[in-house]
């Protein structure tokens, strides 16, 4: 048998499969990305998950897969493995592999053949594995590198949109006239406030997302431009990653709630890919 995990910012699940690839047992727990979840949080979470998976299965686990978001070197797979260790000493007996969550993407999504990923959701990534097994990336640093085409990235534009509006750079339309009355903004010092409440919050940002795309759906120009700037960034990814591997067949698959959900977004990124 053997284990597989998924481990976000907000959960983390887990599958307990045979050799046959028949799902045994789902498990699910709080969240287990690195950066963005204290050590306790997510050893914690991906503790209980394997727990789970191992008190379910049947025979023998052969090997766990653990693909979790921020692990970006060596480093962070040594931490990983380290404190799952220290607090699941019977994992020492088991192959595990710890890597990032763009691996579970891709897997899930083409099952082991070429392809590319973009993962588009409170953060972005562009992934792809061509027939030779060659890997490239581009994006999905951190936030702070505005992760181009994510809901924060749309959000923090949005933020600065508003900002021209409020100064008279830019003329309001429907998506300031919302959030001017959702946030209560009045005058300088309440715009100053609203982006210091915003300025390290990433889900805060990205929650700005919907109110693009929801405006743009009801012909807000200045929206629908957001969302021009927001999608050219994620097909300047897409082609790098194309350039960079040598694919017999072109696929892309959406990850994330961005990418996946029927808005403007998504329907402007399609028609130019």
């Amino acid at each position: 048998m053997f284990i597989g995990i998924d481990g976000g910012g907000t959960k983390t699940k887990g599958i307990l499969i045979d050799e046959r690839d028949t799902i045994i047992a789902h498990a699910s727990a709080g969240p287990s990305a690195l950066r963005s979840t204290p050590k306790e949080v997510w050893v914690t979470s991906l503790s209980q998950v394997i727990q789970s998976l191992l008190s379910q299965a049947s025979s023998p686990i052969k090997a766990i897969f653990i693909g979790c978001g921020d692990v970006s070197s060596t480093d962070d797979q040594t931490l990983v493995r380290s404190a799952l260790l220290e607090r699941n000493p019977e994992l020492k007996t088991i192959p595990l592999r710890i890597d990032n969550d763009v691996i579970n993407a891709h897997a899930s999504s083409f099952l082991g053949e070429e392809g590319m990923v973009l993962i588009a959701g409170t953060g972005s990534v562009v992934f792809g594995i061509d027939a030779d097994r060659k890997t490239h990336r581009v994006g999905g640093y951190s936030f702070t590198e505005d992760d181009e085409g994510s809901a924060f990235h749309l959000g923090r534009l949005a933020l600065k949109h508003l900002g021209k509006v409020f100064d008279k750079r830019a003329e309001p339309g429907l998506l300031s006239d919302q959030a001017f009355q959702h946030f209560k903004i009045e005058s300088f010092a309440d715009m100053v406030a609203l982006y210091e409440r915003h300025h390290t919050d990433r889900h805060a940002v990205a929650r700005l997302a919907p109110w693009v795309t929801q405006a743009a759906a009801q012909g807000d120009v200045d929206a629908i431009g957001l969302i021009e700037t927001a999608t050219d960034s994620v097909l300047d990814m897409i082609k790098t990653v194309v350039k960079q591997l040598n694919f017999t067949h072109k696929r892309i698959a959406f990850i994330g709630s961005l990418a996946q959900s029927p808005t403007p977004y998504r329907d402007q990124l399609i028609r130019k890919i």
